[in-house]
């Protein structure tokens, strides 16, 4: 199996050691047991416990590792460095002599395990250890930089956190280091409450190494089987992220003395996983449960409004008065499935969907046409943002009600705020602000069975950290190719972190740091997109948000975006 590994003392009998310690006396019959049951490799574990005695402490240790490999063939690849766990310096932050220790134990430990042919030094930032606050936050990220300027060259340091995954990837981001990395825990994950593929996907190419255990919601460590993890999602988020690094079984203990059965029960638990999802690289589709359509329709394609309507100077995007009644006309001429309307603050009186009889006029329209309004694009929101200024705030929960109001007459369930250019969150003080009134606008689109989708330009981790921040489950993101590229972002790490929490998808094209253009000429890469959507089982929306042609020519130009994108949608089987 794929470089299958398992951690150091599970071969050995506790007797009252606990789950997980370094076996002294025992730790070089595990090699030959470990080979004995098919195990490529052991990962080491290194505790302050007693610490001068354990062989990786010193060069004569290691030279009694690497023979005990030469002769087992069993290699050590991975240190747990659970030291740090009993002795993390930003619990102490005025201890300057706790975090030189910790330096040098890291360097001592990095060093040993380089010479014994080891590549991953494994911190875990759980249980006592688990980061609190702001400060603790702050020196510990200094500390990793710190230790990452440390480890030999080809050392990855993998962190294991009890942060949910926008936040993970959020701090690994914010580390900045190259050769820091992730290490996943599926009991952890799950014990905790969290979702396997939104954090294997959240976190993408920074996982470095992956235990496997299980757990029940908020319990202790389980037999494979026996918990809340669900190892068909688990292994195909694991497929789809092309992994192909270590894993290693940190499971539960058996009877003492039946150490060899149990764990070969628990091997025989995960093979079938990983030869079903693993062997040969098989990539899953709708495995996030719920993600099957109720029919065998494609997906729909819409198009944002004002875009079969002549700009006559007007710009790119804009409410079409005077002409929004024929768009529909034309949408179902040229088979469109759906509108997604705009309200902006400009003439918003004159917007139909600001009174009751204006709704009604809209919610003829589609019933004549057959052409829907899901989505609501709050353009307002971008002219307003309460969190640029003070004394907005009673205006935009006021005219976000209204808008609300609109949407429930003509049967519209998602509303669009989007958070850029203007509207970007560029501070500390703004996000706090935005965050409270996120907060409240989905309790009030949530009274109406409602989801609010933010578009931001944040990076994926920030993104997704900020709509956890939200912690409402009516919270969603709107996904823009265009603005995507256009940041030079890339489209699959983006969509595999934001995952199922994507409602909504803008198609665009734009030149990287530069305006939008034509569809397949600016530097969105279209075949990640779509395939990216295939994975992640998306099931909403394909709007349109895409470059003007010609005015006048407004109908071929839409004609040939949907070709564009229909086979892509065909290609990728997207609702089927």
């Amino acid at each position: 199996m794929q470089n299958l590994g398992i951690i150091q003392g599970r071969l050995t009998p506790s007797e009252g050691r606990g789950i997980q310690f370094f076996p002294k006396a025992e730790w070089e019959n595990e090699f030959p047991a470990a080979k004995g049951l098919g195990f490529e490799n052991i990962e080491w574990v290194f505790d302050y416990v007693d610490y001068a005695n354990n062989p990786l402490w010193t060069r004569g240790g290691c030279k009694k590792i690497c023979n005990i490999i030469e002769q087992s063939g069993v290699a050590v690849h991975t240190v747990c460095f659970d030291y740090f766990m009993r002795r993390p310096f930003y619990k102490h932050l005025d201890d300057v002599a706790l975090r030189e220790e910790n330096l040098r134990f890291f360097k001592n430990i990095a060093d040993n395990l380089a010479l014994v042919g080891g590549h991953v030094m494994e911190l875990p930032l759980v249980d006592d250890a688990a980061i609190q606050g702001g400060d603790e936050r702050g020196a510990a990220l200094g500390f990793l930089r710190d230790a990452s300027e440390l480890a030999p060259p080809n050392l990855a340091v993998a962190i294991e956190t009890d942060m949910p995954p926008g936040a993970f990837r959020s701090f690994l981001e914010d580390v900045g280091r190259n050769n820091v990395k992730a290490n996943y825990d599926l009991g952890d994950s799950v014990g905790r409450g969290y979702d396997p593929w939104d954090e294997i996907c959240s976190l993408g190419a920074y996982v470095e190494n992956v235990h496997i255990k299980d757990k029940p919601l908020h319990g202790s460590t389980v037999a494979l089987g026996k918990g809340a993890a669900d190892f068909d999602k688990f292994f195909s988020a694991l497929a789809y992220t092309d992994y192909r690094k270590g894993i290693t079984l940190q499971v539960a203990r058996g009877k003492d003395g039946k150490e060899k059965k149990y764990i070969s029960e628990q091997i025989q638990f995960v093979k079938p996983f990983v030869e079903k999802y693993l062997t040969g690289g098989l990539k899953m589709k709708n495995v996030l449960g719920g993600g099957t359509p109720d029919s065998t329709d494609e997906l729909p394609i819409g198009i944002m409004q004002g875009r079969l309507t002549p700009s006559n100077g007007r710009g790119i995007q804009f409410f079409p008065f005077g002409a929004w009644e024929n768009e529909f006309s034309l949408g179902e001429e040229i088979g469109l499935d759906e509108i997604e309307w705009i309200f902006d603050y400009e003439r918003h009186e004159e917007n139909p969907l600001w009174t009751e009889s204006g709704c009604q006029t809209i919610k003829a329209k589609i019933e004549e046409t057959g052409v829907k309004v899901h989505s609501v694009c709050f353009d307002y929101f971008m002219r307003r943002p309460f969190y640029k200024g003070k004394g907005n705030y009673e205006e935009n929960t006021a005219f976000f009600s209204r808008a609300l109001d609109g949407m429930e007459r003509i049967g519209a369930s998602l509303i669009e705020v989007p958070l850029v250019d203007d509207s970007s969150i560029q501070t500390t003080e703004e996000r706090k602000e935005a965050l409270r009134l996120a907060r409240d606008m989905a309790d009030r689109a949530a009274q109406k069975k409602m989801v609010v989708g933010f578009e931001t330009d944040m990076p994926p981790g920030i993104f997704r950290k900020f709509l956890e921040d939200i912690d409402r489950e009516n919270v969603a993101a709107n996904y823009d190719s265009g603005n995507s590229s256009g940041l030079g972002y890339d489209h699959r790490e983006e969509l595999l972190s934001l995952g199922t929490l994507v409602a909504n998808v803008h198609i665009k094209d734009r030149v990287f740091q530069n305006g939008t253009v034509q569809l397949g000429t600016g530097s969105a890469n279209f075949e990640q997109v779509f395939s990216s959507l295939e994975n992640i089982g998306y099931q909403g929306s394909l709007i349109l948000q895409a470059a003007r042609g010609m005015d006048g020519d407004e109908k071929d130009t839409i004609l040939g975006q949907m070709q564009f994108v229909e086979k892509y949608v065909q290609k990728y089987g997207l609702g089927a």
